[in-house]
């Protein structure tokens, strides 16, 4: 079993104090104990890069909510996991969204290695970048998490089921070994 974590960020025209934010967060994460592993300070940079750059730019939280939702919906039905049919299916919904298809461009990149891991075509994540015409780009990753056990299926279920990460350390009914699991899939 396997499903695909979404990370949502929007890129476009950055001003000076966005950039000087940047390089402050990364030097605030470079003296944290990150066991010299990319992989790790990563994932901190990226959790914190939202928090930056938050749902900012020309296109609302309310349209980049529902292109979220679309790509959920069409990764849950069978794409045979390639990008030209993940294409197609989303660029066929997002006129719903959007309007004309003259008002944004999809593209839908799959990815073999990720975080330094090379996966086989079958475990590959995508990336998934929608240009909007005069409203910046909304780039959205999803990517492969395969689910090997009751803990993470556990974890994925619950976390489904929560609006925010930090409603995580206020359940009282599940196991505390699970809360780290299920803070990684609300991250998505």
């Amino acid at each position: 079993m396997h499903t695909f974590l979404l990370r949502v960020g929007l890129v476009g025209q950055n001003s000076s104090d966005t950039v000087d934010k940047v390089k402050q967060l990364l030097k605030e994460t470079l003296k944290k104990d990150f066991n010299n592993s990319n992989r790790v300070l990563k994932e901190r940079m990226d959790h914190n890069l939202v928090n930056i750059f938050g749902l900012v730019g020309q296109n609302s939280t309310d349209t980049v909510d529902k292109v979220k939702q679309l790509l959920k919906e069409t990764l849950k039905k069978d794409f045979n996991n390639s990008s030209r049919v993940l294409k197609e299916r989303m660029d066929h919904n997002l006129v719903n969204i959007f309007g004309s298809d003259a008002h944004f461009q999809l593209r839908v990149n799959a990815m073999w290695n990720v975080g330094g891991v090379v996966y086989p075509p079958k475990k590959k994540s995508f990336f998934v970048s929608i240009l909007v015409k005069d409203k910046e780009h909304i780039i959205i990753t999803a990517k492969y998490k395969e689910i090997k056990n009751l803990k993470g299926l556990s974890a994925m279920v619950v976390a489904r089921c929560l609006k925010e990460k930090e409603d995580v350390d206020k359940l009282e009914n599940v196991p505390k070994c699970l809360f780290d699991d299920i803070k990684e899939f609300c991250d998505f």
